[in-house]
C-alpha cells in the first residue's frame, strides 16, 4: 500500500508476521523472505569523539540499547549521527552570537552584513534539522518511525504463542461424524474440526 505523501517516503513494507496477521500472508512472495540478523549490543565509539559529539554518544547510546535497537554494526552511522549534532549545536550557539552583535551593530554595513550572515546561519540550522531528524528515523527513534523498528526474537516470546488467531492458520482436519439418517439407519458424513463461527 502506497504510503501519504511527504510522510513515509514510499511503500509502508510489512514483515511476513504482519502479513500473516494480516491474511495476506503468500509464501510465494514471503515465505523466502532472508533478513539480515545484525549482532545486537554497543557499537565501539570511533578514537576522535570530543566535546559535543562524546556527550551525544554517552547520551544516546544507554537509550538505543534500552530500546533494544542497537547492533554493533550501527557504530558508523552512530558517529555521522552525533558529529551531525555537535555542529548543529555549533551552528546554533553561533546564531546566537551573531544575533546578540547585531543588536549592538553600529554602522549601516555592519547591521546589513550581520543579517546576511545570520539567514545564512538559520538556513544551516534548519538542514542540521532536517539531517538530524532522518538519522533519528533510522534509529526508531521518533514516534512514528518506532513502530516500524522490529527487535531482535532473543528476548521475545514464541510468536505462536503470543498470537490471539494463530489458531486460524492451520486448515481444520476433516472427520468422519455419525449422523442419523432420517429412516434410521447411521451414515458416516465428513465433517471438520475448524473453529466454529
Amino acid at each position: 500500500m502506497a504510503g501519504r505523501k511527504g510522510r513515509s517516503g514510499g511503500r509502508n513494507r510489512k514483515s511476513p508476521a504482519a502479513h500473516s496477521l494480516l491474511g495476506t500472508f503468500r509464501k510465494d512472495r514471503h515465505a523466502d523472505k532472508r533478513r539480515s540478523k545484525p549482532t545486537r549490543g554497543r557499537p565501539e565509539p570511533p578514537a576522535e569523539l570530543t566535546g559535543r559529539t562524546r556527550q551525544e554518544w554517552d547520551r544516546l547510546v544507554p537509550l538505543l540499547e534500552a530500546s533494544d535497537v542497537l547492533a554493533v554494526t550501527d557504530g558508523a552511522m552512530l558517529y555521522q549521527y552525533c558529529s551531525l549534532f555537535a555542529d548543529g549545536e555549533d551552528v546554533k550557539d553561533a546564531l546566537v552570537n551573531v544575533s546578540k552583535r547585531l543588536g549592538h551593530a553600529k554602522g549601516s554595513a555592519d547591521r546589513e552584513y550581520l543579517e546576511s550572515y545570520r539567514m545564512k546561519l538559520w538556513s544551516q540550522a534548519r538542514a542540521y534539522r532536517q539531517a538530524i531528524r532522518m538519522f533519528l528515523v533510522e534509529f526508531g527513534l521518533s514516534p512514528t518511525s518506532r513502530n516500524r523498528v522490529e527487535l531482535s526474537a532473543g528476548g521475545a516470546k514464541d510468536e505462536d504463542a503470543s498470537d490471539p488467531f494463530a489458531r486460524f492458520d492451520t486448515p481444520p482436519r476433516p472427520t468422519l461424524i455419525k449422523a442419523r439418517h432420517a429412516s434410521g439407519r447411521n451414515e458416516s458424513v465428513a465433517g471438520s474440526d475448524g473453529p466454529a463461527f
